[in-house]
């Protein structure tokens, strides 16, 4: 076999990022062939598991997606790594497992994207409710920022669970840019209302 990534590819639809050697040893083929659609059957029974609580597109907001990401995505590789016991030693399973790895945190980061997107939306539904509970007197500005803090501190506290161990999504968005993009859409809104109730001599 030349190049075995089209096999492992056609059998697990899991992107073989580099091209194997010319294999010959009777244990890489198996691996290839066997541990293929396994791969292939763990990544489905991951994102099944996530898109119970998630949904079929991502948007139902799991406070607890994290740890939810997290123990989905270890059960899949287990899952695998039970079926890789007759082939510990082959680099083609080696490289399979790897390959599923990546494909699992992209997959479980893109339904992240999704599911900061909902925080955000229902964070900042919160922060204009505050808003609409302030009469206006003169430290309306004052009270403004502070509901635009107290919606930042429970967007941050929110957004931090939606993330697995940070050494494990490496590569996924992070909490720092979310919660800075929130806090910013807060205070531009906040000077938005305090303008529109200048102009109306408020």
């Amino acid at each position: 076999v030349e190049n075995l990534g089209p096999i492992i590819e056609a059998q697990a639809k899991v992107p073989v990022k580099q091209a194997c050697p010319r294999l010959t040893n009777p244990v890489d083929l198996a691996a290839a062939r066997l541990l293929g659609p396994k791969a292939r059957s763990a990544l489905d029974d991951c994102l099944t598991t996530i898109q119970k609580s998630a949904g079929a597109d991502g948007t139902t907001l799991v406070p607890a997606y994290g740890a939810l990401a997290h123990a989905a995505i270890h059960r899949a590789l287990d899952d695998f790594d039970g079926a890789a016991t007759s082939f510990k030693k082959s680099p083609v399973a080696k490289r399979i497992r790897n390959d599923l790895r990546i494909n699992l945190y992209s997959e479980l980061s893109d339904i992240y994207d999704i599911q900061v997107s909902a925080l955000k939306s229902i964070s900042f539904d919160g922060f204009r409710a505050r808003l609409n509970k302030l009469r206006i007197t003169p430290n309306l500005a004052t009270q403004m920022d502070e509901a635009a803090q107290e919606s930042v501190a429970e967007f941050t506290a929110a957004v931090k669970k939606l993330r697995p161990p940070p050494h494990d999504a490496v590569k996924w968005a992070s909490t720092s840019d979310q919660i800075s993009s929130f806090g910013n859409k807060c205070r531009e809104h906040n000077a938005e209302r305090l303008k529109a109730a200048r102009a109306s001599g408020q």
